[in-house]
């Protein structure tokens, strides 16, 4: 597996990061994050996902697409969010 490496932003979510710096990830972000998919369902670490949530929590419209994410756990975030 190749490593690649991009310089985030504060306040930048996981799909600015994917689109900014151009990574090859097909099909993820897909609605180019308007909350209208969930291709950037992502599983986090316990430790992150705390970290995430205490800054941003999820959404009532973020938990409905999540419902649909294939592989839900109760780490996953949508990316884009």
């Amino acid at each position: 597996m190749a490593c690649m490496e991009a310089g985030p932003q504060l306040g930048d979510t996981l799909l600015d990061v994917v689109v900014n710096n151009d990574l090859p990830l097909d099909g993820f972000g897909a609605c180019e994050g308007t909350l209208a998919c969930c291709t950037c369902h992502v599983i986090l670490s316990p430790e992150h996902y705390n970290r995430v949530d205490r800054v941003n929590p999820a959404g009532e419209e973020e938990m409905d697409l999540l419902d649909l994410a294939p592989e839900l756990s109760d780490y996953s975030r949508l990316g884009c969010q």
